[in-house]
């Protein structure tokens, strides 16, 4: 048995005592398989839909991981400059950041139904019932 950890923000029913559920899968294959059909975007501030997160990203395999890992330009705080050394700009790549992305639960919900959830909390309902009943 697999399982890979989610957690989940911004869904009704789902309090911080129960968004951490376990996706088990009977293989290792079928969860990288799994993780490889999701649908995901870049991570928002603003983001308002439910959507879930991968626990600890980093330990998958680059070639399911790197599906879903996104880039942007880090923001550079510029100091002003004492002589006429021309500032050169470039699109190298220490200017970029890599980052997971996010999953939003409405756009993945076919394969998060398929799947055994594991609430993986004390309380008495979780995410297992929150998808199923989810519209």
């Amino acid at each position: 048995m697999y399982s890979k950890q989610i957690f989940i923000y911004n869904m009704p029913g789902i309090t911080n005592d129960n968004k951490f559920p376990l996706i088990i899968f009977d293989t290792e294959i079928d969860m990288y398989a799994f993780i490889t059909r999701l649908k995901s975007e870049p991570r928002t501030s603003d983001t308002t839909v439910p959507y879930f997160v991968l626990n600890n990203p980093q330990l998958l395999p680059s070639f399911v991981r790197n599906m879903h890992v996104y880039r942007r330009r880090k923001a550079y705080v510029r100091s002003s400059k004492m002589n006429d050394d021309i500032e050169s700009e470039s699109d190298s790549d220490d200017e970029f950041e890599e980052f997971d992305g996010m999953f939003i639960i409405h756009e993945n919900l076919d394969e998060l139904r398929r799947c055994t959830i594991d609430n993986n909390t004390n309380c008495t309902t979780g995410f297992a019932e929150a998808i199923r009943d989810f519209v």
